[in-house]
């Protein structure tokens, strides 16, 4: 799907570019598309905690961070939470509530996530189209109107 793709490569993008800026090695890097979808595995040379907080403000602030799941995982002790470095936990992409009360209740059907989640997609091309034109002087010309993630 193509939305999918557009959220996993923009998550790839910026975990490389915060490395990069951080000087952070990326030691290794796997990536893998299985019937439940797109996932990467990085083995990164940088200190748990710090990747723990950057991870979490992407998911906080990136445009489409919030569609993000950046889990960090520490050799010393094990998976890191949101609030082992003071977050709370994620909010609800639709209400706002805990995000695993709405998911274990299903409080939300699935269309209405979606199309949460296309808005969010859209928003977030609409910019990099304008962004793209403003760059290059070719408005629009290759831009992406818009694509349904909503089955018909």
């Amino acid at each position: 799907m193509l939305a999918a793709k557009i959220l996993f490569d923009a998550a790839i993008s910026f975990v490389a570019e915060l490395c990069a800026s951080r000087g952070w090695m990326a030691l290794e890097r796997e990536i893998l598309q299985e019937d439940t979808g797109y996932q990467a595995i990085w083995v990164i040379d940088a200190p748990a905690m710090s990747l723990k907080a950057a991870m979490v403000d992407a998911e906080d602030r990136h445009p489409l961070g919030r569609l993000w799941d950046m889990d960090v995982v520490s050799p010393e002790s094990g998976p890191l939470s949101r609030s082992a470095i003071g977050h709370p936990a994620r909010a609800c992409l639709i209400c706002d509530e805990p995000a695993h009360a709405c998911s274990r209740s299903r409080r939300h059907d699935r269309d209405e996530l979606l199309v949460v989640m296309a808005q969010r997609i859209m928003t977030y091309l609409n910019r990099a189209c304008r962004n793209y034109s403003t760059r290059t002087s070719k408005p629009g010309k290759y831009c992406l109107a818009s694509f349904s993630t909503v089955p018909s």
